[in-house]
């Protein structure tokens, strides 16, 4: 079977606690080399922003905002205790500051402390000066109550978030969440098109627009992605949603070209790999060729049994019943109840019984 990845994606932020041919090696080595190269630039990137807040700050000890800005850096690479040093220095300088409160609650959340960031954001809420402030501190408190499913609250502080703020595209996102885990289906789609409309460049609604439409079956995903990747078209959430659509109706080239893309992108995404060597073994019965993406995924992770079932399908499609019967039983050490390759043990046994 082709895999629908489930996508998991950061939906809210910091909020963590709920929530053609086959590659060559030379390929394989570039995608690795560009992999390096990516993680090079970002590191270059964060040490230039870091340097200019480090600056910041020397130039105005006393600042608290800016201490604050230097904790939100260090929270986008995870350096937690960094962030924390900062906001501690930040509230002794002024404990009575809006976006402080509002770093040291994406911190808390970071942290999986429900209450302390609770409090923060109520904080924010409280020392916030404009109606901006104040709708995001509401859409904050509601994105934690969405998080513990609390969906009542939840819509209740993302209303009053509107109330502030009538053209936030991120109320809109929220609320679309929220309708949709009560199961209002219709009532999120319209929630997620708002967003859109209040932001053309809104990907996370397009995103959820997409693989609800997906799961409809409805060609519409291709423009919901496509919107995407016009704003970003490094997305892979964007990428792979357009190739299951397109692997599942028989667009195999544009699906192919689109988990190429994926497999330079983000060369640890095990589905791609996967997928590919699904159309190389179903759709174009090229073994040879399967076999190669099939042990790339398993490469990626050692523990995916159906890649390591397709993989010795591979084998046995080939006449290579010894590989064949290895490879299911190491799918099935992983799984033991995996019914796919437990046939596949019967068919090579059989095999071997018939030609003793």
């Amino acid at each position: 079977m082709m895999i629908k990845q489930t996508i998991l994606f950061c939906t809210l932020g910091l909020l963590v606690w709920a929530c053609g041919d086959a590659p060559s090696e030379a390929h394989n080595q570039a995608v690795v080399e560009q992999e390096v190269v990516e993680g090079d630039q970002k590191e270059v990137a964060f040490k230039e922003r870091l340097s200019i807040a480090n600056q910041a700050i020397k130039s105005d000890v006393n600042n608290a905002e800016l201490y604050a800005d230097r904790a939100e850096l260090f929270l986008e690479v995870s350096d937690l205790a960094a962030a924390s040093a900062d906001l501690k220095r930040a509230l002794s300088l002024d404990s009575n500051n809006y976006r402080v409160y509002i770093v040291l609650g994406d911190l808390q959340a970071a942290q999986g402390q429900f209450e302390p960031t609770k409090y923060a954001f109520e904080m924010a809420y409280a020392n916030a000066k404009t109606k901006e402030e104040r709708a995001k501190a509401y859409l904050k408190i509601g994105e934690i109550h969405y998080v513990i499913q609390d969906y009542d609250k939840a819509l209740d502080y993302a209303d009053k978030s509107l109330r502030e703020n009538q053209y936030d595209a991120d109320i809109y996102y929220l609320k679309g969440l929220i309708f949709f885990a009560q199961g209002n289906e219709e009532r999120a789609i319209s929630s997620w098109q708002t967003a859109v409309e209040q932001d053309p460049e809104h990907v996370k609604s397009y995103l959820q627009l997409a693989l609800l439409f997906g799961d409809k079956n409805d060609p519409l995903v291709i423009d919901y992605t496509n919107n995407i990747l016009s704003v970003d078209s490094t997305n892979t959430n964007a990428l792979y949603t357009q190739a299951m659509y397109q692997q599942e109706h028989d667009m195999l080239n544009e699906a192919m070209e689109n988990y190429t893309k994926i497999m330079r992108i983000e060369p640890s995404m095990r589905e791609a790999p996967y997928n590919m060597g699904y159309i190389h073994l179903v759709h174009l019965k090229l073994y040879n060729e399967a076999k190669k993406y099939f042990e790339k995924a398993i490469k990626i992770d050692p523990r995916y049994y159906e890649a390591y079932y397709n993989y010795g399908y591979c084998f046995e499609l080939l006449g290579d019943i010894q590989n064949a019967e290895k490879i299911y039983k190491k799918a099935l050490e992983i799984k033991p109840d995996y019914t796919a390759a437990a046939n596949g043990m019967t068919r090579v046994t059989d095999y071997r019984t018939i030609n003793q």
